[in-house]
């Protein structure tokens, strides 16, 4: 009776074993909630569905559909602007504005400031920056009224040319002081001498920025740019609250689309194959920074 209690505390104590033992419940887990989806979307992503009880195997045919699909490649389009707006702006205010606090000694204080808009709901940002570009009592069309500039008010959600970039103002707020947070903490690694030493030998603030700073926090800009990316790619709240991806197709976006055809027309199946799409392109673009980052 003691030989499987011994058998037992053997395999407890065996270092090979117990770091695999240890994370089985994560991993468990893991599987469970992400593989698992993963795996049943792609496999829906073969299938015709008319409804969420009925459908058949079609093979490609969804992925075929989806070649001549303009509201699709208008949606990936898109995805891309944003993506490429927030690694753009979020990033770069982030980066300036941690630049200029990591040493002061109000730090703390304005990192929560900028830090506020993170921890508001994205849904409630998006009403309220409803109300701000509302075009009859709007915050922003208000101010441009009485700085005497009327000539620059516009229905602002409601403008096929300027509703996405409108919207994108309103994702960056939401982004731009996580931002400012990481590279903060990223800045206090560096060794302060480094910059008095580039000081002395006459290096001004700008090139130590561009020569100490950045070089430094590639690692950082790396982390940041993936997670931007996923975060811009899979991007649904905001512009659902908002506009629901108009007028017309102007500010439809892949998550948008992706709700639209699974919930509002019961075409699981093409919805699914959207998803799989926006899951390689997400997962690419990953990989291209990965890589970019390790041959520098």
């Amino acid at each position: 009776m003691e030989k499987p209690v011994h058998l037992k505390a053997s395999f407890l104590n065996n270092r090979k074993f117990l770091p695999y033992l240890l994370i089985s419940p994560a991993m468990v887990l893991y599987g469970f909630f992400v593989l698992y989806p993963i795996v049943q979307n792609l496999w829906f992503s073969f299938f015709h569905w008319t409804s969420f009880t009925n459908k058949t195997f079609n093979g490609l045919e969804n992925y075929l559909t989806l070649t001549s699909d303009k509201v699709f490649w208008a949606a990936l389009f898109h995805n891309l602007i944003w993506a490429g707006l927030t690694l753009a702006f979020p990033l770069l205010i982030g980066l300036i504005l941690s630049s200029l606090l990591f040493r002061s000694k109000y730090r703390v204080f304005f990192s929560s400031i900028y830090y506020l808009p993170t921890t508001v709901p994205l849904v409630v940002s998006g009403i309220m920056w409803g109300w701000i570009y509302n075009p009859l009592f709007g915050l922003l069309n208000f101010t441009l009224e009485n700085m005497g500039l009327q000539v620059f008010k516009r229905n602002w959600l409601a403008e096929p040319n300027i509703a996405l970039y409108a919207l994108n103002v309103l994702g960056a707020w939401t982004f731009f002081g996580f931002c400012t947070i990481i590279f903060i903490n990223a800045l206090q690694n560096i060794d302060v001498s480094i910059y008095e030493a580039a000081k002395i030998d006459g290096a001004s603030n700008v090139q130590s920025f561009f020569h100490i700073t950045i070089p430094t926090l590639k690692n950082t800009i790396a982390f940041l740019s993936i997670y931007s990316i996923i975060g811009a790619m899979k991007f649904f709240d905001i512009i659902y609250i908002t506009t629901d991806g108009g007028p017309g197709y102007s500010t439809e976006i892949l998550g948008t689309y992706i709700f639209k055809l699974v919930f509002r027309q019961q075409k699981v199946g093409l919805g699914s194959a959207v998803a799989v799409i926006l899951f390689i392109i997400v997962s690419i673009m990953s990989l291209l920074i990965l890589r970019r980052r390790n041959n520098e």
